[in-house]
């Protein structure tokens, strides 16, 4: 039987979720200049309303994939 070793878990337990709906991000051409971490520091807002539900991975390609590999090896 493979031994599968866990190395990270999802980050997110949550996610917000929105209808098709327009984003607007604000932004700034300093995230490219060398030696600065932009990363996070803006926002990101939804011309409609979002909302907040619990996320599973179980449908997850990349856990699917895994599932059919270990399950195939048995």
């Amino acid at each position: 039987m493979p031994v599968l070793q866990i190395i990270m878990f999802p980050s997110k337990s949550d996610g917000m979720f929105v209808a098709e709906s327009l984003i607007f991000r604000s932004d700034s051409n300093g995230e490219d200049l060398e030696g600065y971490a932009g990363a996070g520091l803006y926002d990101s807002i939804t011309m409609d309303q979002t909302h907040l539900k619990k996320v599973d991975y179980n449908g997850d390609r990349c856990v699917q994939n895994l599932l059919r590999i270990y399950l195939a090896a048995l």
